[in-house]
């Protein structure tokens, strides 16, 4: 079974953001892509072979 995180975590796990309130942030501010989809929350859950990228 394959592992799923909050994508807030995700994104400073990525090191993408530097703190989750900064991840909750850019989801917020509409600037987190999850499989090329615009995400709108900090907790949806993705998993390790996600697309999740930062505009």
């Amino acid at each position: 079974m394959t592992t799923r995180r909050r994508l807030d975590a995700e994104l400073v796990r990525r090191q993408l953001t530097a703190s989750r309130v900064e991840a909750q942030q850019a989801i917020d501010a509409g600037r987190v892509l999850v499989n090329g989809a615009t995400a709108s929350k900090a907790a949806h859950l993705v998993a390790p072979g996600d697309a999740v990228v930062l505009t």
